[in-house]
């Protein structure tokens, strides 16, 4: 009886044990879906699949609320893929990662997006934004279902790098 405790007892800290595997692999698929952003040769097929029917976008004070994939795929991500795609502009960026919470099926991040776009006639923009991204895990992939992003920042913000988890 002893031997069969015994060894409940290792299959019960291995299993604790492994609980933060999951955690670090749930970790993974929400930072490779800002990654998607990073390729340079992004497709509309790469990018929809992370965002729910019924996402939610928050932009610009003045902005109308876009609710729906098709709305807000058709006014934020197909006009950037199709000017990076026929080059008109280069796009690079980076998350700067405050905090992430994940509890469950849901998670949050917070953080900073910067975004660099280069043109073909030598122009060149940079821009820091704050942001705050909801995710619900459906049939265990992750979808987000709010995007707000709408409050420019100082490029400065982001020079402490010790306190953000960057992701490029």
């Amino acid at each position: 009886m002893s031997r069969l405790l015994s060894l409940l007892v290792v299959i019960s800290i291995s299993l604790l044990t492994a609980l933060p595997i999951q955690a670090s692999s749930d970790d993974q698929q929400l930072d490779n879906i800002y990654r998607v952003f990073f390729n340079p040769k992004i497709k509309l097929s790469d990018v929809t699949p992370h965002y729910a029917e019924n996402v939610i976008h928050v932009s610009k004070p003045k902005a109308p609320l876009l609710i729906g994939k098709e709305s807000f795929m058709a006014t934020n991500i197909i006009p950037l893929i199709q000017m990076i795609r026929s080059g008109q502009m280069t796009f690079s960026g980076k998350v700067y990662l405050v905090r992430r919470i994940i509890k469950g099926d849901m998670a949050n991040d917070v953080g900073y997006l910067y975004a660099e776009v280069r043109t073909p006639d030598g122009q060149h923009h940079r821009q820091l934004q704050k942001f705050s991204w909801v995710f619900v895990k459906t049939d265990g992939h992750w979808k987000v279902v709010t995007d707000f992003d709408a409050t420019l920042a100082d490029i400065d913000k982001v020079t402490d790098l010790a306190k953000f988890r960057l992701l490029e």
